[in-house]
């Protein structure tokens, strides 16, 4: 799951709004912003990394997208790794 980030100081007032001041610290904020499952996962991945990994761990029916998405790379080997929550079998 993705949270938002906000100023230590910034309060209610939105992020537009708000300037950062020479005081502040970024924080975690409470708003969900994403959740990290399924397809979101793999948008999430590829946000954050930019390539495609060759190796993914799950343990839910959440993580199947992202398994698929590791191990369709067409490019290096990859394998995907599943818990024992994840019975799915996953296509090469």
């Amino acid at each position: 799951m993705s949270y938002s980030m906000v100023a230590k100081g910034q309060g209610d007032t939105d992020g537009l709004e708000y300037v950062y001041s020479q005081d502040d610290d970024v924080i975690l904020g409470v708003e969900l912003i994403i959740k990290t499952i399924k397809m979101n996962k793999v948008s999430a991945i590829s946000l954050e990394i930019g390539k495609v990994p060759v190796l993914s761990f799950g343990n839910s029916l959440g993580d199947v997208s992202m398994a698929q998405y590791v191990i369709n790379n067409d490019k290096y080997e990859s394998r995907g790794f599943k818990g024992r929550q994840l019975n799915v079998r996953l296509s090469v």
